[in-house]
């Protein structure tokens, strides 16, 4: 639920040296900068961990896509939206996403659509596509793949406004940025709001 991951190393108390092998080939990560965070547990009974960490290392690594990079950005001000006004903290209706891109694609372009959680269930993780123009005031151009065209001709470092609209529907949503070389879509990444 919260991203972790709990490995047994060993069933008794000892001093270890184990090494851990992280398979990425099927994650789905815009390139950028992260951090492996990995805490050290014990469990006096044995079965169960620990809920205190004895010691932690933090491995800051770099993804990057061999083929393309995309990722788009929100400050942490203009991800919280009030429902009623829509609004963020920075107190207008402004989402100033910025673009990392490159590649070395002849035509690309990179296409909007907007998600919302799927509140069916209590524990669902599923998000089902909703119209942006019902959400933002901006006039925007339909694409053939149903999505929104958001930037035409991307360069590195570009930064692109979405004005939202008042009396939203709250719930958690994804803004997915995707990348396409002409007609060809070539890979995508989120960016996450929380309207309330």
């Amino acid at each position: 639920m919260d991203g972790s991951v709990r490995i047994a190393l060993t069933d008794k108390v000892a001093n270890i040296f184990k090494r851990i092998k992280i398979d990425t080939s099927n994650l789905n990560l815009a390139s950028g900068s992260y951090v492996l965070k990995i805490e050290s547990f014990t469990s006096p009974d044995g079965i169960y961990y620990g809920s205190s960490s004895q010691d932690s290392i933090e491995l800051p690594f770099t993804m990057i896509n061999s083929s393309y990079g995309l990722k788009v950005r929100l400050t942490d001000e203009e991800m919280i939206i009030n429902k009623t006004t829509g609004y963020n903290k920075n107190d207008n209706n402004v989402l100033n996403f910025t673009v990392g891109y490159n590649s070395s694609f002849t035509n690309p372009n990179i296409r909007v659509s907007l998600y919302r959680r799927n509140y069916d269930e209590v524990y669902s993780y599923n998000y089902s596509k909703v119209d942006l123009l019902d959400y933002v005031t901006n006039n925007l151009t339909s694409t053939s793949s149903g999505d929104y065209m958001f930037i035409d001709a991307p360069e590195d470092g570009m930064n692109k406004a979405l004005y939202l609209k008042s009396l939203l529907i709250s719930g958690t949503y994804k803004f997915v940025f995707s990348l396409y070389d002409g007609d060809t879509f070539i890979g995508d990444c989120a960016q996450y709001v929380i309207i309330k």
